[in-house]
């Protein structure tokens, strides 16, 4: 590069004239348009737009039918712990809960009359189990039914305001909810879901539910371990 006042020869990327001290000016090339001319800037389709939310709502559904016998044992479980009849007996399929008791009860008290030595040598003993039936009939009709429930619940709520007290029943209560369960829970099946409890002794309850609709589900048999 010459410098434009004393003509003198400089290296391109000086400033200033070796010779002279003059300043170059600096010029600053502007890119041609015609790289430009093509570039435009990103745009999402609606198609992927739509497939985007389709899949975000799938899998918001998803995790909603998944977790939905979770959310339905700790309605019944807070219902039974406040005492609220209407929302319990809501959770429970009282016609195949009735139905699935007296099968199990009348085989255990079968079983257990026939090993018992005492009733074997009893000229009573087959009146006393065809009676069986009817009892248990009578019995688990009146227990397991929406009027039944309310009844419990209601003779629980009196019971402990004439023991304890209107003001301790709440506290009352809560130190019952304390009790020291081992609870596990989990599917065993498509539409079948289990709440196994287990107390010290190994005694315990096993509670199956049953789904009701797509995400609601229902209390339909109990297994009790002795």
């Amino acid at each position: 590069m010459n410098c434009p006042k004393c003509t003198s020869l400089n290296p391109d990327t000086s400033r200033f004239c070796n010779a002279c001290g003059h300043e170059f000016s600096v010029s600053i090339k502007k890119a041609p348009p015609e790289l430009f001319s093509d570039y435009s800037e990103p745009k999402i389709s609606g198609t992927k737009i739509i497939a985007l939310i389709s899949a975000a709502t799938f899998l918001l559904v998803a995790v909603f039918i998944l977790m939905s016998p979770f959310y339905s044992v700790w309605r019944l479980s807070k219902a039974a712990n406040d005492l609220d009849a209407d929302t319990f007996s809501s959770y429970i399929d009282f016609t195949q809960l009735r139905s699935n008791l007296k099968s199990e009860i009348k085989a255990e008290m079968m079983t257990n009359m026939a090993k018992d030595k005492e009733l074997q040598n009893n000229p009573f003993a087959g009146l006393a189990m065809l009676t069986v039936p009817t009892m248990v009939d009578n019995t688990v009709d009146t227990l397991v039914s929406p009027q039944g429930i309310e009844k419990a619940f209601r003779e629980v709520r009196e019971a402990a305001k004439q023991e304890l007290g209107n003001a301790a029943v709440e506290e009352s209560l809560k130190i019952a909810r304390l009790e020291e369960v081992s609870w596990t829970m989990g599917y065993s099946g498509i539409s079948e879901f289990y709440v196994d409890t287990q107390v010290e002794g190994g005694r315990g309850v096993t509670l199956l539910f049953e789904r009701n609709w797509l995400v609601f589900w229902k209390l339909y048999n109990v297994k009790i371990r002795t």
